[in-house]
């Protein structure tokens, strides 16, 4: 697939398409295979135990490149200045429960570095020190460099999207 991608540019192409880019219709196939395994679950539990009659399941969450650009170079500069590197990124999903987005499904992107050999979340503590995200006392969320992710736009895709 990469070789395919690469080929289709060529001729404008300074940068080598990433190995896991996949094609049109097997992110087609992903989609409406979530819709027909998991969207449908996700619905009728809303609306019959939740008593949440209109509800439609999150199909997508997006975000702005540019916020994207921004993240990641915030995230390679923190990562820096705390002496690490960030390995990968997971993208949690999770789901408000108070407020305005009551309900709202959303993802939460969390960064990854090694910490004794395994790769977990992490953030940054006061004394610049790298931390693992899970099993820890409160935080004082004024003391920490929070890497987390979040706040992009979500709901069900444009029907152009799949058409």
């Amino acid at each position: 697939m990469k070789e395919q991608a690469n080929a289709m540019h060529r001729s404008k192409q300074d940068v080598d398409a990433p190995s896991n880019i996949i094609s049109a219709d097997e992110a087609k196939n992903l989609h409406k295979n979530y819709m027909a395994n998991r969207a449908t679950l996700i619905e009728e539990h809303e609306r019959n135990v939740n008593d949440n009659e209109g509800y439609q399941a999150t199909q997508y969450v997006e975000w702005n490149i540019k916020d994207i650009e921004q993240y990641l170079a915030y995230l390679k500069e923190q990562a820096a200045l705390a002496n690490t590197t960030v390995e990968t990124i997971r993208i949690y999903q999770g789901q408000y429960c108070l407020g305005n987005n009551h309900n709202v499904d959303t993802m939460v992107w969390v960064p990854t570095t090694k910490i004794e050999g395994k790769t977990r979340g992490f953030y940054i503590d006061q004394e610049q020190h790298v931390q693992p995200v899970g099993n820890q006392p409160e935080v004082d969320e004024e003391t920490v460099c929070s890497l987390f992710f979040n706040r992009g736009q979500s709901g069900p895709p444009p029907m152009s999207d799949w058409d």
